[in-house]
């Protein structure tokens, strides 16, 4: 699914409740920001244990030092490899499904 704003993606998560199972997200986003989201996200029951990946091209965030940034899973910058996206994707992906079985 994808959402334009992160305020879209809070409304069809608390009004549909569909299964997710990997959200990504921008930082910079019109309404709210991702971290926002993410924060937004990881109060619902139903998505408090869903990976969230925040995927973005501000490299001047202070995500290594504001511990409000460990909500994310990982954190993958844009103007890396998309190799390495996916790569990091898959891992996330696969980890799950290997803990559910």
């Amino acid at each position: 699914m994808k959402c334009n704003s992160g305020e879209d993606a809070i409304d069809l998560l608390t009004s549909r409740f569909p299964e997710i199972d990997l959200i990504i997200t921008d930082y910079h986003m019109r309404q709210i920001n991702g971290l926002e989201l993410a924060e937004s996200v990881k109060k619902l029951d139903e998505y408090k244990n869903t990976d969230i990946v925040l995927y973005t091209n501000a490299t001047d965030l202070a995500v290594m030092t504001n511990r409000r940034f460990d909500i994310f899973d990982k954190v993958l910058y844009k103007i890396n490899d998309i190799n390495n996206f996916i790569e990091e994707i898959n891992i996330l992906l696969f980890s799950k499904i290997n803990s559910n079985t």
